[in-house]
């Protein structure tokens, strides 16, 4: 059995429910972000990278 929208319940879900699912989902992407970044594994001294940069270093010849 086919049921159609009509206007009256596309109206109450742009205005009540469309806002509860927008909350919702940044409620639940805000969690995971804390969640994931609680139980990560820290890189060890080793496995840490970075760039160091200096716009007098000579890269020879080939760069430009």
């Amino acid at each position: 059995m086919k049921t159609r929208a009509n206007k009256n319940q596309i109206k109450t879900f742009f205005t009540y429910d469309l806002i509860k699912i927008v909350v919702i989902s940044f409620a639940v992407c805000l969690l995971l972000t804390v969640i994931f970044n609680a139980v990560e594994h820290k890189p060890t001294e080793g496995q840490r990278f970075s760039i160091i940069y200096d716009g007098s270093l000579d890269m020879g010849e080939e760069s430009s």
